[in-house]
């Protein structure tokens, strides 16, 4: 877009035409406009949305092709950028009864073409047919979450897989038996390296994964909200009078361990 008139850093609300809509576009959705320089001649005809703006670590313009500039952006972007998988429906259009298809399109091609009067009645009549027939000819399947802990990367899933295929060729020689027990191992070692690592910078919600009572270990932000808030009711949600402790006078010196504070 060639925005050479727009100014990104201005009152919003004083703003009219295509400043205001330029504004509505950057600061409604909270993001920031970055880069400052011309890359076309006196315009700017490349523009980058971000947000936050403090993950921007530098925007340059260097020489590109012909009078058009490149812009180099370097960001700085979070470890782990994995959105939940949650179980849901979706449509299998490779199997797709095709010939069932075309006929029952074939078939109400009349009804949908001298259906209406204006162009919104017949567009409306197409789609109601076209969603009528994916109805009866295209197959659903139900997509289950993704089993696999937050922590794995693409390095522990590439082994998985690789395990997984490997097991499912189900032979016996001792040649497949020992390259099988050594993408195991190289497997486990590689998961317990990766969720110590997880474990010790913590995820994106800024809290590292805990363990229940159980034991288990809980990566989901709302599975560590109900944990964290049961295990803090139980410990301040007492009944009754708190015994006295008698107070012990003893002339002997102790130190504060922090390391034993903090674990």
């Amino acid at each position: 877009m060639n925005l050479s008139q727009a100014k990104w850093r201005v009152d919003a609300e004083k703003a009219s035409g295509f400043q205001a809509c330029v504004n509505n576009l950057v600061w409604d959705n909270d993001y920031t406009q970055v880069v400052s320089g011309h890359t076309r001649g006196d315009a700017l005809l490349d523009i980058y949305f971000l947000g936050p703006e403090c993950s921007l670590v530098s925007c340059n313009i260097l020489p590109g092709i012909s009078d058009h500039n490149r812009v180099i952006l370097e960001v700085e972007w979070d470890e782990i950028c994995r959105e939940p998988k949650f179980e849901r429906t979706v449509m299998v259009y490779h199997k797709t009864d095709a010939l069932g298809l075309q006929a029952f399109l074939r078939e109400n091609f009349i009804l949908w073409a001298g259906n209406g009067s204006c162009v919104e009645d017949i567009w409306k009549s197409y789609k109601g047919i076209i969603f009528e027939g994916i109805k009866h000819y295209v197959p659903q399947k139900i997509l289950s979450k993704n089993p696999d802990p937050e922590y794995y990367d693409k390095e522990v899933k590439r082994l998985k897989i690789k395990v997984m295929k490997m097991y499912n060729k189900r032979k016996f020689g001792q040649s497949y038996q020992r390259e099988l027990k050594r993408l195991s191992k190289e497997l486990l070692v590689t998961k317990k390296k990766v969720q110590k690592t997880f474990l010790r910078k913590g995820n994106r919600e800024n809290i590292p994964a805990i363990k229940d009572h159980k034991g288990k270990l809980i990566t989901d932000p709302l599975e560590k909200a109900d944990s964290l808030n049961s295990y803090y009711t139980s410990l301040f949600s007492c009944e009754g009078k708190n015994p006295e402790i008698p107070p012990i006078q003893s002339g002997k010196p102790y130190t504060i361990n922090i390391n034993i504070i903090r674990k």
